[in-house]
């Protein structure tokens, strides 16, 4: 057995925590901006688009068994179209793990520590994946599932600000301008980024069949998750004033009383510094096993992860202000629709890779 090989439940938590993050506390603003109280649909299509992609590379991860993500465009494309989409790989999973460092860290200097220097908030995160990275990619899927509890648990305390929702909040559905619903879909896609990190975690696991078939499900879950969670925002808060909030989910958390805890939204922020790290810690994971399996294992595990970590210390103080980020976000959505659609529709339809037998 490969000494950082994940189980199936490691692979599926990793997937699932990847998604949770910095992304699900900004989205329904935008959403809700461009779309109103119709935002819910652009989180259908993105979810759609991002189980397409999980299947796609799923197709491919089974066309190729056993091969790593570079091996695989290697394979399947020419030289120069390989070496260019495996950098576009790396630089798609650094700038993700390095602007979710950056909203991570604004929440936590907006709400728990003001007087705090960004520098050193984000070099407490940036220590921290680090040092978990030293473990690999079972060291990563190791965390990633022992601390899968809290997410059902924040939900959970979502569910007493159902007490202030109204129904008219959502009313009238299906009324925006289609246009408004795709303008908004690379901001989205953003926050469904998980699908490009099938490739990289699926040849890791031990038995990459039962790992293959938990992948659907976990997509399916987390576009649900992310459906009901702008449905909330917006029946409760108002589509209005959704658009106006930087960070409308903790909004919702301010608005529960707990008899046990005085103020949930600390309680809540207390939590989703934990939950909130792992996109970061998952992306820069992809990033190393990217660059190992394109450098064929050629540099020191230790000596990457500091080069990953430096690079995302760096890429995070370049963004000067979280308005810098949400653009950076922006554009990472259509790389999405580049790296996570016609990549893979390129290797599937390369006729070099139809020359490779397939186990299907």
């Amino acid at each position: 057995m490969e000494t950082h090989s994940l189980s199936t439940r490691q692979y599926g938590a990793l997937l699932t925590a990847s998604a949770f993050g910095a992304g699900i506390l900004t989205l329904p603003r935008y959403l809700c901006a461009a779309a109103g109280q119709d935002g819910w649909v652009i989180v259908l299509l993105s979810g759609a688009v991002m189980c397409a992609s999980g299947l796609l590379y799923l197709r491919l991860c089974r066309r190729y068994p056993g091969l790593s993500l570079p091996a695989i465009v290697h394979r399947a494309l020419p030289v120069p179209a390989a070496f260019l989409s495996c950098l576009l790989l790396l630089c798609f999973f650094l700038i993700t793990a390095a602007s979710s460092i950056r909203v991570v860290t604004e929440v936590t200097l907006l709400y728990l520590l003001p007087n705090t220097p960004l520098w050193a908030v984000a070099l407490v995160y940036v220590l921290f994946i680090l040092y978990a990275l030293q473990g690999g990619g079972r060291g990563v899927g190791r965390f990633c599932e022992m601390t899968g509890f809290l997410l059902p648990l924040s939900f959970l305390l979502l569910l007493p600000s159902l007490q202030g929702a109204q129904a008219t909040n959502l009313a009238p559905a299906l009324t925006c301008d289609p246009s408004a619903l795709f303008s908004a879909l690379p901001m989205a896609s953003y926050s469904f980024g998980i699908s490009l990190l099938v490739p990289v975690f699926l040849p890791l696991t031990e038995d990459p069949r039962a790992a293959g078939r938990a992948t659907l499900p976990r997509l399916l879950f987390v576009a649900a998750a992310f459906v009901l969670i702008c449905l909330l925002a917006v029946a409760v808060l108002g589509a209005d004033t959704v658009s106006h909030m930087l960070f409308p989910v903790i909004t919702l958390y301010k608005s529960v009383t707990v008899p046990v805890i005085e103020r949930l939204d600390l309680f809540f922020l207390t939590l989703w510094t934990v939950l909130a790290v792992r996109p970061c810690l998952n992306f820069a994971c992809a990033a190393v096993q990217l660059t190992d399996g394109a450098l064929q294992k050629r540099v020191p595990h230790r000596g990457l992860t500091f080069a990953v970590g430096g690079l995302l210390f760096l890429l995070m103080l370049a963004q000067s202000d979280i308005i810098l980020t949400i653009r950076i976000i922006h554009y990472l959505g259509y790389g999405y629709f580049l790296l996570g659609i016609l990549l893979p529709i390129l290797c599937l339809l390369s006729p070099r890779g139809r020359k490779e037998p397939s186990c299907d």
